[in-house]
């Protein structure tokens, strides 16, 4: 059974479009996230939607990346100057004018407390799949989240090449 702020925060979701999309980032790898059919970057992803809820996947301050809702802009182990914000929301273009139909989180643990994955699905059947991994699996083109540990990267996957 999904804790009741899960529940609350995917009814918030579902049947909604996303209006704005934040990725921020620690170790400023000056743009290199942007790549062919996904981006990565190491400290969180904040979504609105255009009901103006927000929800994040983020790096949060018990050292572990964390599912949640509201705006999250930092953690206290990181001084805010070191965050450095990325207006994200023209890479979603393909889905931003569509309803969420579908949203599914996996974790790594039986209690479902640490995600490994996001997956939404839109109303036109395209999906976009946030995952937590430690670095690209070697000699493939999609992250793996098979090497992760307590830490890890984001990586949004457009298309869901993960299939």
């Amino acid at each position: 059974m999904r804790p009741k702020s899960e529940n609350t925060i995917i009814a918030n979701i579902i049947g909604y479009k996303v209006k704005k999309i934040e990725y921020r980032e620690v170790n400023h790898h000056f743009r290199e996230f942007y790549c062919d059919g996904f981006d990565c970057f190491d400290f969180s992803i904040n979504v609105q939607m255009k009901n103006n809820f927000w929800w994040h996947l983020a790096w949060k301050d018990e050292e572990y990346f964390e599912f949640g809702e509201g705006h999250y802009p930092t953690n206290k182990h990181i001084a805010s100057d070191k965050i450095k914000t990325c207006d994200a929301t023209e890479r979603w273009i393909h889905v931003l004018n569509l309803p969420i139909v579908d949203f599914k989180i996996m974790y790594i643990d039986s209690t479902g407390y640490i995600p490994s994955r996001i997956r939404i699905q839109f109303k036109n059947d395209k999906s976009i799949t946030l995952l937590i991994a430690e670095e690209l699996s070697l000699g493939e083109t999609t992250p793996s989240n098979l090497d992760y540990k307590m830490s890890g990267i984001l990586y949004v996957i457009y298309d869901d090449l993960l299939k």
